[in-house]
């Protein structure tokens, strides 16, 4: 599953000004970049469970804006939670959703039909599991300065505040390549790894036609369309724990290979 990410470096605020697109609107995209950065500290390695902000594209709320660049908490709370004790402990079993059964999960559903978003990240860490001991990789996409990973938001209010808490996860789906071998986690029936979107399938993702077959067939494509992306990994240091690698570049250095894995 996908628990560590490294986010907010340069790169992602490169490529978000790319992603807008229209040249016209860059002036009011640094506008925004300006105001939302300092709220997403650079980030070497962050867990999904301190719940950082992560940038991130939605649709626009109106026809002059088609894309809307946010940060959005790792980590969703539906909209029909009732308090802030349950959405506490709910955010932390939602950092990931299911690609198979988006549709079918009450937490999940109504954002994968109406509230799918665009996640960008440096790349993420995935362990892998060999006599017992577990050895942490950085995954990163080939030929490319950022990844970005297929997602779903959700708006919850909370009742005692009034505060609207704008939160996401990172949809997943079957491990494919690389990941076959890198997430072999004993405890789980099948490998995994988050949905990475090339910048064709964005469009696709964003745009998905709100009709249960159809959706379901265009999810299925996307799932399949990940076959073709090309991952680079190695191992790193820990991650967790306490030799674990501060936040900074050591977290993405690579470390002599221990897992015999490759």
């Amino acid at each position: 599953m996908c628990y560590d990410v490294a986010a907010h470096t340069l790169s992602q605020i490169k490529y978000a000004k790319h992603r807008h697109g229209d040249a016209s609107d860059t002036t009011s995209l640094q506008e925004v970049l300006s105001t939302l950065m300092p709220t997403l500290p650079k980030a070497y390695h962050v867990s999904g469970f301190a719940h950082p902000r992560l940038l991130s594209f939605i649709q626009g709320s109106s026809d002059t804006v088609q894309l809307s660049v946010e940060g959005l908490e790792w980590g969703l709370i539906p909209f029909w939670v009732k308090d802030g004790l349950q959405a506490a402990q709910i955010a932390n079993n939602t950092l990931n959703a299911r690609l198979e059964t988006l549709l079918e999960k009450p937490s999940f559903r109504a954002a994968a039909r109406y509230r799918r978003c665009l996640i960008y990240v440096d790349g993420f860490f995935e362990h892998h599991h060999r006599k017992g001991k577990r050895f942490p990789f950085f995954i990163r996409q080939k030929e490319s300065e950022v990844m970005c990973l297929a997602g779903v938001y959700e708006d919850w209010t909370d009742q005692l505040t009034g505060e609207i808490k704008r939160t996401c996860a990172v949809v997943t789906t079957e491990g494919h390549g690389e990941m076959v071998s890198i997430h072999n986690n004993p405890k789980l029936p099948e490998s995994r790894m988050p949905l990475i979107l090339s910048r064709e399938n964005q469009e696709e993702w964003l745009a998905a036609e709100n009709q249960g077959s159809v959706l379901e067939k265009q999810f299925s494509y996307l799932a399949n369309a990940v076959k073709d992306v090309s991952l680079l990994a190695h191992e790193v240091r820990p991650i967790r724990g306490k030799h674990a690698s501060a936040n900074n570049e050591e977290a993405w250095r690579p470390v002599p290979m221990q897992s015999s894995l490759f």
